[in-house]
């Protein structure tokens, strides 16, 4: 379901390209620290776009780290990373749980299970340190599964779980820019499920 949230690389300096990559290697460093090679090959754009935009609303100054790693092991990569990294390494990790037990349900797909089955412990962990997240998530697939069952056509009230699930993704905490945080989330969730509904189609 995700994948959609990608930059234009045509469009940018080779400075600013080099930069969001240094963003993309730093969550994924922060999946292989926090949840194994399981985690790892769970990273998507999604959450590298929301490292990015938590991490420059807060003061933090990044950490920025050079250093090889087993998929480019021949040049030195710049790997850049806040604690709101570590958050959203948890988040994609939250989310691709989930959609791999979707994978598992809809097509019986095996190796689905297997990545799923590698993630549920450290799901367990995250939905103890975010609660209202993991809640959200839960409640978006029960309610997703409803409306498939019931075979709903309103395509906004489709999309509109997708936002609110996405909502509550994008704010890691209560603050001056949760509204803000929360309305980006949103409109970002609809986007995406009409993106993937739209591929889907024959």
């Amino acid at each position: 379901m995700f994948g959609y949230i990608v930059i234009n690389k045509p469009e940018l300096k080779v400075r600013e390209y080099e930069t969001y990559h240094s963003w993309y290697c730093g969550l994924c460093h922060a999946l292989r620290a926090r949840c194994g090679v399981a985690g790892q090959m769970s990273l998507s754009y999604e959450m590298t776009f929301l490292s990015l935009l938590l991490s420059s609303l807060g003061e933090e100054k990044p950490v920025t780290l050079r250093e090889r790693c087993p998929v480019h092991p021949l040049r030195e990569l710049v790997k850049r990373s806040t604690s709101c990294t570590d958050y959203c390494a948890d988040m994609n990790v939250l989310l691709a749980y989930y959609d791999r037990l979707d994978d598992w349900k809809d097509d019986r797909n095996w190796k689905s299970r297997a990545a799923a089955r590698a993630l549920h412990r450290q799901v367990q962990r995250i939905r103890r340190e975010y609660p209202r997240q993991a809640n959200a998530v839960t409640d978006y697939v029960r309610e997703l599964s409803r409306c498939e069952k019931e075979k709903v056509h309103n395509l906004d009230q489709a999309a509109g779980l997708t936002g609110r699930m996405l909502a509550e993704i994008f704010v890691r905490k209560e603050d001056f820019w949760s509204p803000r945080l929360r309305r980006i989330g949103y409109y970002l969730g609809k986007y995406i499920y009409l993106m993937d509904a739209y591929e889907d189609l024959p």
